[in-house]
């Protein structure tokens, strides 16, 4: 049943009433997009000098995270998995700002280094690479 229905409900006085004050939870969708948004406006000089990169893949941040709950792993058809991802590992190209994000079931270092072919090959369809490094 939808909050707005259980709000309804209260207001009629089916339910307590103390639900029509309460605010409707977020759906995860919605905090995923409140949280990889990103600026389009700048906010003045920055305080620290930062070195300017003059080419694609010139200078590419990398940071691991691993969470607390597990996700599921998407399939489209075939019979449902168990598996779930634990982590990830985000990409930032700093001259492209090109992001990319890749799920992992762990952090070993074999998914890892997949990690990174993955998004070198994203990055290379994206022409933002001009050869792929090994």
């Amino acid at each position: 049943m939808s909050f707005a229905k259980i709000r309804l409900l209260a207001f009629l006085g089916i339910l307590p009433r103390r639900i029509t004050t309460v605010k409707p939870p977020r759906c995860a969708g919605c905090l995923y997009g409140a949280m990889t948004k990103r600026p389009w406006r700048t906010k003045g000089k920055q305080q620290q000098k930062i070195s300017t990169v003059t080419a694609p893949g010139a200078c590419v941040s990398v940071d691991q995270l691993e969470s607390a709950s597990a996700g599921f792993i998407a399939q489209l058809k075939g019979k449902l998995t168990r598996q779930r991802y634990r982590a990830a590992t985000v990409f930032v190209d700093h001259f492209s700002r090109l992001s990319y994000i890749h799920l992992q079931r762990n952090l070993s270092s074999e998914e890892t280094l997949q990690a990174k072919r993955a998004f070198e090959a994203y990055a290379f369809a994206a022409s933002m690479l001009t050869s792929k490094t090994a």
